[in-house]
């Protein structure tokens, strides 16, 4: 953009504001999701709950608590009013257990579905989203990838995977779908 100027150097850094997600340090599930930016906002998951935060000054704008509660939480979103949240459905004893994938409006946080998928697993990779379907995959004693309606979250189909897509977020090509699994294919 016009005008925007972009750090390079670290004496070209500083911290414009920080905001704390969770106020208990030692607890696993504060590790943040990343920072998705739609609308004007900045969405990101910790500590079990979702943040609607203003970029100028990182004021908490809106708040949804319980939307998740694993280590490793992913998000994506249709680029207009819904985001979408997987997390890796850790427990304390990190025992990986099932949860879905749910749908979140951006204007007001508030649940528009939950997925339908019902393996006993936890999701292992960043969710992507095109051309209305939410792609991920589910993991543990079972992997699978999936596709979702993004409007209603209805499984469009499975596909059972040698090896689980590991932290490889797929994209889809034409009439493809592309990850990287954990055997490193």
């Amino acid at each position: 953009a016009a005008g925007v100027s972009y750090p390079r150097a670290l004496e070209e850094t500083e911290v414009k504001w920080s905001q704390v997600i969770d106020d208990n340090p030692d607890d696993y599930t504060n590790n943040p999701s990343q920072v998705l930016e739609l609308g004007n906002y900045l969405y990101i998951v910790g500590g079990g709950n979702l943040y609607k935060l203003n970029p100028s000054d990182g004021f908490v704008v809106a708040k949804k608590s319980g939307v998740a509660n694993g280590m490793n939480v992913f998000l994506a979103s249709n680029g207009v009013d819904t985001l979408y949240v997987q997390d890796s459905g850790y427990d304390a004893s990190y025992m990986p257990y099932y949860n879905a994938v749910k749908a979140f409006s951006t204007s007001d946080l508030k649940e528009k579905w939950v997925s339908s998928i019902t393996e006993s697993s936890y999701g292992n990779s960043p969710l992507s989203y095109a051309d209305g379907v939410v792609y991920g995959d589910h993991s543990g004693k079972k992997n699978t990838f999936f596709a979702l309606d993004a409007e209603t979250g209805a499984t469009k189909w499975t596909k059972d995977i040698a090896s689980s897509a590991s932290n490889s977020a797929p994209i889809v090509v034409g009439n493809a779908v592309i990850y990287g699994d954990a055997a490193g294919t």
